[in-house]
């Protein structure tokens, strides 16, 4: 058993011993609300602040973004179960050891924390600039991941009008859906279409040939490849072949021998630095700073979208639940319908990954 399956197992034995550890606080668990989820409360002081025009034209762009994000939820869960999307777009849990290895987990600790945090704190802002005020926030584990949470006054929402209040639930989905797209343009920024060469193995025939991570494979024997399919393609079936690469501002023309093996050695991504990061970063950290931001981007795509659709318990529950009276009562239909069209997709993934 690694490390991150022993955290596992104990965060999960030790959720479920604190759960019956009587309430202490004003009648709530404290530490743990319920089976599966370590959780601490402490007291915030989140007094209401004004509110100006600029504030008003981000909460009501919150309303905005997280009813987009409920759209796309629809979308990726009808998708998933069209037959004619051949295989369609899944929603893939994050499990450990299932759908992502164990030794990522702890890797993508820290990415899922600052999301939650930003999630969190854009529901506390919204919660003070419309004059309600915060009485506590929490952190926490819940299984694998760990969790935030913050708890605006109660009597103070009720009070709002649906307006505000569907300001103050859209505010944390609409805050992953900006990270998201934040994280997009990064990826747009740092990469651009190509094979990039972030490793050589020593003795390997690149390595004999002069290649060096941080290479760009532009072409082999005089053909352009544009991708990994259409480099094993050119390299499989030669024992010589005659690499392009691009080095810095230069353009280099190696002889690669493979003799009898069936590699060339190297170890590469399928794109590589746009012109402005080329220089800045080293292979191994390029790499890294890309998979940052593809994780940041899936993350918090997953968090603002799920959030967005209404199923009770989400943000987008809240929401559907503040506009009953113009649905006419149906709220709760739409809410069991959507939860039920989430669990097929939930399921028909985890038959697929098993």
């Amino acid at each position: 058993m690694n490390i991150a399956q022993v955290i596992v197992v104990t965060s999960s034995v030790i959720s479920i011993l604190l759960y019956f550890i009587p309430k202490i606080r004003n009648g709530e668990r404290v530490f743990s609300p319920f089976p599966g989820m370590i959780a601490i409360r402490f007291k915030i002081s989140g007094k209401p602040s004004p509110m100006n025009k600029y504030d008003k034209m981000i909460l009501n762009s919150f309303i905005i973004l997280t009813l987009l994000g409920m759209l796309m939820g629809y979308w990726i869960l009808l998708e998933s179960l069209i037959p004619h999307s051949g295989g369609g777009v899944a929603i893939m849990p994050l499990i450990p050891g299932l759908t992502i290895p164990m030794e990522l987990l702890l890797t993508l600790v820290w990415i899922i924390a600052i999301s939650m945090v930003v999630h969190e704190y854009a529901h506390y802002w919204a919660s003070i600039k419309q004059g309600i005020s915060v009485k506590s926030a929490g952190i926490g584990w819940m299984l694998f991941f760990p969790i935030a949470f913050v708890e605006p006054n109660e009597n103070e929402v009720l009070q709002r009008t649906p307006l505000e209040r569907i300001r103050l639930y859209a505010a944390g989905p609409a805050a992953n859906l900006v990270i998201a797209g934040l994280a997009i343009l990064l990826l747009k920024s740092l990469t651009s279409p190509g094979i990039y060469i972030v490793g050589v193995e020593k003795g390997s025939p690149a390595w004999k040939a002069g290649i060096k991570p941080g290479d760009v494979i532009l072409a082999v024997n005089g053909v352009k490849v544009k991708n990994l399919a259409e480099l094993k393609k050119m390299i499989d079936g030669h024992s010589e072949i005659v690499v392009t690469i691009l080095r810095g501002n230069s353009v280099l023309k190696l002889v690669v021998n493979k003799g009898k093996s069936k590699l060339i050695g190297v170890f590469v991504v399928p794109f590589r630095p746009s012109v402005w990061a080329l220089s800045l970063f080293s292979p191994n950290t390029f790499v890294q700073l890309v998979n940052t931001a593809m994780w940041l981007n899936m993350i918090n795509m997953g968090l603002g979208v799920i959030n967005a659709l209404p199923m009770f318990i989400t943000d987008g529950g809240k929401i559907v639940l503040e506009l009953r009276g113009r649905l006419k009562g149906f709220s709760t239909i739409i809410q069991t319908l959507t939860l039920l069209l989430f669990f097929m997709v939930l399921s028909r993934s985890l038959v697929m990954i098993g």
